[in-house]
């Protein structure tokens, strides 16, 4: 899905618009979810480089 979305972001020439991804950690009423591994983020930002997008960044760790 995250090579997908940054394939349309390429097509449609937003490659040099920052891209965020954030760390999910369980609060509240979901605290039975996991956080998100930090190698799941590392690896959507490794994809989205890839795809040529520019300025990536990983937020929450």
């Amino acid at each position: 899905m995250i090579r997908q979305m940054c394939r349309w972001i390429v097509i449609h020439g937003l490659t040099e618009n920052p891209l965020h991804f954030s760390r999910f950690f369980p609060r509240y009423k979901m605290q039975d979810v996991p956080p998100t591994p930090i190698y799941s983020l590392k690896e959507a930002k490794r994809i989205v480089e890839e795809e040529g997008i520019k300025y990536v960044y990983i937020g929450s760790v």
